[in-house]
């Protein structure tokens, strides 16, 4: 098969297995519901990259971009990466071929991902373990040393496929001082954790009862077991760990995997700001949009229709056809050609820019059956003049309203110019007095 054919077949059994943790950077934009929709992949077990920097605080509102992550725990050639993205993360993918640089980029998209994970836990769980001070110990690769040695030199994340394996099995050697050493390996550790449970039986229930809840209501002031005591098998309640921010980065990491394709994805039609501004200039008479009517309403529709029949046409999502801001300035502006369209976006959805197809000829066909075009023919036609409805193309006005901001700077600034002038000569005559 294909490429296309066979990213489901052999791409498939590896985002639906949840032994395999799959890494991802903001995976619930449209990666799992694209991925759903045109391969009917499911994602099960991920880690988001930028759900874990949100928790950590990384970014003034939200998380971080992936390059500015990057940056922050120094990796090398961040600087590289962000200049590519810069150039490439908006441009057109379904060209071909695609030159060194793109493909570069997305090389660098995937590169630094499972590293980002292990440092990124690695954060968590010292929030979790030494609260908001954890940053003092700085974010690089380098700094895990320091934090180490501060911690009796016990590594606090090792590598797993688990999402929780590692952490939790260095966390249980590290706080366990009396029964695992501080230098025994992972995998020994949870061994001896194993021996001591076997080691409980039925004649030590009953005690191992009471000691868990004093350990529970008293743990501030219980010393700790001795290793001749008998319970000094026993891990305390209050000793075992509790990584709340790295379960709720995981946490939520799932629910991402959760967003599916429902058919339903398109951006709600009259919510969008563009259309609104100018349904509050109209309503106000004021601005460029005051000229906007009912008609201009239902042709902005019915180009919303024609949109989405044109994106299954094409098997894309509707917003590769045009955005809804570009349908808003052809239910205003009524343009009939490329070059008149342009006065939206200079460069044209690659849809109604290609000659070969038929869609910008399709939407010209919907201005000028429209009701708003034929009002404006019919207005044209009896006085003469252009219609109301296209004055926004004239300059004059725009010159008129142009030289109207002017006077009105102008006598702003000279009566500012004045009350400046009235508060210092009255505090000259204050002084000389």
């Amino acid at each position: 098969p294909g490429v296309w054919d066979a990213i489901p077949i052999y791409l498939g059994p590896l985002f639906s297995n949840p032994a395999i943790v799959k890494i991802g950077h903001g995976i619930g934009g449209m990666d799992t519901s694209s991925l759903h929709h045109d391969f009917g992949i499911l994602v099960v077990n991920a880690f988001d990259t930028y759900e874990a920097s949100t928790i950590l605080g990384h970014g003034k509102k939200g998380g971080m971009g992936l390059a500015t992550l990057c940056r922050h725990y120094g990796l090398p050639s961040w600087e590289h990466y962000k200049a590519l993205k810069s150039k490439y993360q908006a441009s057109d993918w379904k060209r071909r071929p695609l030159d060194d640089d793109a493909l570069a980029y997305g090389r660098y998209d995937i590169r630094f991902l499972v590293t980002l994970r292990k440092l990124l836990m690695r954060d968590l769980v010292k929030l979790d373990m030494i609260g908001v001070d954890y940053k003092r110990f700085g974010s690089s690769v380098e700094s895990d040393s320091e934090f180490e040695t501060s911690q009796g030199g016990t590594p606090l994340l090792h590598s797993s496929d688990s999402q929780l394996g590692g952490t939790m099995s260095s966390t249980v050697s590290s706080i366990s001082e009396n029964e695992i050493s501080d230098t025994a390996p992972i995998d020994q550790s949870m061994d001896v954790f194993k021996d001591a449970k076997e080691e409980i039986d039925e004649s030590t229930v009953e005690e191992t009862e009471d000691v868990f809840v004093d350990s529970v209501e008293n743990h501030d002031d219980a010393p700790p077991p001795s290793s001749s005591s008998p319970t000094s098998s026993i891990i305390r309640a209050s000793e075992f760990p509790c990584h709340n921010h790295l379960m709720k980065a995981i946490s939520i990491s799932q629910k991402r995997c959760l967003k599916l394709w429902n058919g339903d994805e398109e951006e709600p039609i009259l919510k969008n700001p563009f259309f609104i501004s100018m349904i509050k200039q109209a309503a106000n008479q004021k601005g460029h949009g005051k000229h906007w009517t009912d008609a201009n309403t239902k042709l902005y529709q019915t180009l919303y229709a024609w949109r989405r029949v044109s994106a299954r046409r094409e098997k894309v999502h509707s917003s590769e056809v045009c955005s809804l801001d570009f349908l808003v300035h052809v239910a205003y502006k009524l343009p009939i050609d490329r070059w008149a369209m342009r006065r939206h976006s200079y460069f044209l959805p690659m849809l109604l820019e290609d000659e070969s197809l038929p869609y910008c000829e399709e939407l010209v066909e919907l201005v000028i059956s429209s009701d708003v075009w034929q009002q404006r023919e019919k207005r044209s036609g009896a006085s003469g003049l252009k219609s109301v409805d296209v004055v926004f193309y004239s300059g004059e006005d725009a010159k008129k309203e142009s030289n109207e901001e002017k006077r009105n700077g102008v006598w702003k600034l000279m009566i500012a110019g004045a009350v400046v002038g009235a508060i210092l000569l009255t505090m000259t005559k204050v002084r000389r007095r």
